[in-house]
C-alpha cells in the first residue's frame, strides 16, 4: 500500500509539474512565437471561421493605405454577397518590407511604425485592429486574407 501511494504521489507530482502541452496563446495561435504575432509564415487560423472574400492581393503601399475590407462570403469557389465584418486577417509582406500600425491614428512611415519583412506574415485579430490597420512600403506589396 504504501509503494502505491508513493506511485500515485510520484506520478501526480509529474503530471503538475509537466503543465499543459500549450499556454493559452500557443493552442490558438502554435505557429506565433509568444508576445509576437509576427511570423516567418501564415499562422494557423486559431477557430472554425468562414472564409470572407475577396481577399487582397498585390496591394500597392507607395502612399499610407487601410485595408479594403470584404464585401462577402466565400461560398463553393464564389463570392457571395454579405454584409460581413471581419474578425481575423493574415497580412503578409510580399516583394519588399512594409511598415505598419494598428492604433488608427499613426500614419505609418519607415521611421514610425513597426515593421513586417518581406515574406512574413502578421495576424490581425479583432474588427478594430483590422479596420485600424494602415501599411506603407515604397516599393512592396501586401497580400490580405480575411475570415469571419
Amino acid at each position: 500500500m504504501k509503494s502505491s501511494t508513493r506511485t500515485f504521489a510520484a506520478l501526480a507530482l509529474a503530471l503538475a509539474l509537466a503543465g499543459p502541452a500549450f499556454a493559452a496563446n500557443d493552442s490558438y495561435y502554435p505557429d506565433v512565437p509568444n508576445n509576437s504575432r509576427n511570423a516567418a509564415g501564415v499562422a494557423t487560423i486559431p477557430f472554425p471561421y468562414t472564409p470572407l472574400c475577396p481577399g487582397s492581393h498585390g496591394v500597392s503601399l507607395a502612399t499610407a493605405a487601410t485595408l479594403t475590407l470584404p464585401t462577402g462570403i466565400a461560398a463553393a469557389r464564389a463570392c457571395a454577397t454579405k454584409v460581413v465584418t471581419p474578425r481575423y486577417a493574415v497580412a503578409c509582406a510580399r516583394t519588399a518590407t512594409v511598415f505598419y500600425t494598428t492604433d488608427g491614428s499613426t500614419t505609418p512611415t519607415a521611421t514610425v511604425s513597426s515593421t513586417l519583412a518581406v515574406g512574413a506574415c502578421i495576424a490581425l485579430v479583432g474588427a478594430s485592429e483590422i479596420s485600424d490597420f494602415e501599411a506603407f512600403s515604397t516599393t512592396g506589396t501586401l497580400d490580405v486574407e480575411f475570415w469571419q
